[in-house]
């Protein structure tokens, strides 16, 4: 069914009124769960939603990524391996306060934007 929606066009970095993505979701289910069944279910469903551009290091209101909470899951994700250098650079210039606005094109600002904690 996941499948269905994200071939429909379904966002897999659609963001709720706490900051989560999917992703976060997920990875919440996944560090309570202990059913094995659900456990290789909801792995697939991370495997699935990285495959279709889910973005493993963007921030949730409680500025967590998704992946500092697959950490204590089976399913840890590999951030050199999930991640863009363009999704790098952003984190770079968000956690060392580097001024960019008026100094990168538009559309680099909305991205280096994509990666900040939502505000709440």
């Amino acid at each position: 069914m996941a499948w269905l929606l994200i071939d429909l066009g379904a966002d897999v970095n659609a963001i709720d009124k706490d900051g989560n993505r999917p992703l976060h979701l997920v990875y919440s289910q996944l560090a309570t769960m202990t059913d094995e069944k659900e456990l290789e279910h909801f792995g697939q469903f991370a495997d699935m939603l990285v495959q279709s551009g889910a973005h493993v290091d963007v921030l949730n209101n409680k500025g967590e990524s998704c992946v500092e909470l697959s950490k204590s899951t089976n399913f840890p994700l590999d951030v050199v391996a999930h991640t863009s250098l363009k999704c790098l650079t952003a984190r770079t210039i968000l956690d060392n306060n580097i001024s960019y606005k008026g100094e990168v094109p538009t559309d680099v600002e909305d991205w280096i934007k994509f990666h900040m904690k939502p505000a709440t």
